[in-house]
């Protein structure tokens, strides 16, 4: 069947999801390449589907989704014909008449050719998936070059018979197809180009009968994003020469001291205070500072934190120091909470003893829009080696791989 034969049944085929509480059944569109599609029966999966399957589940939500050429779903959104649109880069930022929600899921693109090559000059050849995030963002940043097709394969065989320099493509879909490839093919060379948040965009007509739809809709991304960026072991290896110098700047005596002090004035602090702290620090948050946010931004070690983060050059995003209960001690810049003794930062460091590292799986950053690994260790006291806290570093991944280049 041709490609133009798929896309026009594609055009008319959607996926229905019924659930008993909903009479509203919203419109999506998506213009995923099917290759990063899989057919099951005649429904789509894989992509973002399932993480979109998922939150409309929870939401208790009727949906149907239609495939079309992105140029199509782009305008049917901004019109408000469709309600959202779905598997969209952030930085499209030509859309109008939408609002992006957080992130459903991240990517990670690399450029694969053959030989080094120079990324700004945007005059080469470029090969790319048709109708991909890829192809919308090479479009974007004005590449002239653009040779679209429609699956993996064929890049491969573009590049090997030198019609494009290179090609940019998200590294799960290369590596899926890697196993089947040629041995001709499996010499190219694959450069790190960028993390990519993707989401959703829903039109502001749909927003604004459904104000309180997107916080619903975001709040249960996480949980159901079924893949996560995870850590290669050569990014693993230069975040833990990262840790090593995060720990040097932490383990100064004035840090340390500071945070033994806090350690004693808590030392009687029961659970229902520290909860109460939380919620007066996260109201505090809300309206934007107060008298605890204040005392703790204000402190001579949130200074000194500050000052190494400006240092960083862009490395580290945020800094803050946790006592013996995992409250705040000290931080370069507000956190979304005082406490953050039930979270993993804090469980596999400070709890689990001395010398403890802790590295986290890549987040996205909604406030700073970067892509960042929390690299967390446990303080101690020099002098008994006991645990009294510990630091959290924010660090922007995508320099860390451009430190690897």
């Amino acid at each position: 069947m041709s490609r133009n034969c798929t896309r026009l049944i594609a055009l008319f085929l959607f996926l229905f999801v019924g659930f008993e509480s909903s009479s509203i059944t919203l419109r999506l569109c998506t213009a995923m390449p099917q290759s990063y599609l899989e057919k099951n029966n005649s429904f789509f999966t894989g992509g973002s589907v399932q993480e979109i399957d998922c939150i409309f589940n929870q939401l208790n939500l009727e949906y149907q989704i239609e495939l079309s050429p992105r140029q199509s779903c782009e305008k049917m959104v901004s019109s408000g014909r469709v309600d959202g649109a779905f598997s969209i880069i952030s930085e499209a930022g030509h859309i109008q008449n939408v609002q992006f929600s957080a992130p459903t899921s991240l990517n990670k693109w690399n450029w694969y050719t053959l030989s080094p090559f120079d990324i700004n000059q945007t005059t080469k050849p470029i090969g790319v998936l048709k109708d991909s995030n890829e192809e919308a963002w090479l479009k974007l940043n004005h590449y002239s070059q653009i040779v679209s097709v429609d699956s993996i394969h064929q890049l491969y065989k573009l590049l090997s018979r030198q019609r494009v320099t290179a090609f940019l493509a998200r590294e799960t879909s290369v590596e899926k197809e890697f196993a089947h490839l040629p041995a001709e093919f499996k010499s190219v060379q694959k450069i790190f180009h960028k993390y990519t948040a993707v989401g959703c965009y829903f039109s502001l007509q749909y927003l604004l009968t459904n104000p309180t739809f997107l916080d619903k809709f975001n709040d249960r991304i996480y949980a159901c994003q079924k893949k996560r960026l995870t850590l290669s072991q050569q990014e693993l290896d230069v975040l833990h020469q990262i840790a090593k110098q995060i720990k040097a700047f932490a383990s100064t005596q004035t840090i340390l001291s500071y945070i033994q002090k806090q350690n004693e004035d808590h030392q009687k602090l029961a659970q229902d205070s520290i909860m109460k702290l939380d919620q007066q620090w996260r109201q505090e948050a809300k309206i934007g500072g107060g008298p605890l946010i204040k005392k703790v931004l204000s402190n001579p070690v949130s200074l000194y934190l500050k000052q190494v983060e400006a240092n960083s050059k862009g490395l580290y995003q945020e800094i803050f120091i946790m006592d013996n209960k995992g409250l705040n001690v000290a931080q370069s810049k507000v956190t979304s909470d005082y406490w953050q003794g039930d979270e993993a930062k804090f469980k596999n460091t400070y709890e689990r003893g001395n010398a403890k590292t802790f590295i986290d799986d890549i987040q996205f950053d909604q406030s700073t829009r970067m892509f960042l690994s929390q690299i967390s260790i446990t303080l101690v006291d020099p002098a008994t080696q006991s645990p009294i806290g510990a630091i959290t570093v924010g660090v922007n991944v995508e320099k860390v791989l451009i430190m690897l280049q």
